[in-house]
């Protein structure tokens, strides 16, 4: 991910297995980490998720049948091999 704060672009090496996000019993996030700056950088990816959810989501649709959310250039590799097996494309 590419964050513009300077005081992320001049980090050190993060290791983002070092870092947990956990809720707990009422809902709120804590962030576990190895270092204040996996901490730090935990903090910036939330800041910048928050800011900009509107239009990163603006890039998926929810598909109600899986209950997820999908990119919308994203192209069924499943859909190309089964209509190739029975004939459905034109």
């Amino acid at each position: 991910l590419f964050f513009s704060s300077p005081a992320i672009a001049q980090h050190e090496k993060i290791d983002v297995n070092n870092i947990d996000i956990v809720r707990d019993q009422w809902g709120v996030p804590h962030i576990f980490a190895k270092t204040d700056k996996e901490v730090a950088y935990m903090c910036e990816a939330v800041k910048e998720l928050a800011n900009n959810f509107k239009a990163w989501g603006a890039d998926y649709q929810y598909d109600q049948s899986r209950n997820e959310f999908i990119h919308k250039s994203f192209e069924s590799k499943e859909y190309e091999l089964v209509s190739k097996w029975f004939n459905l494309t034109s």
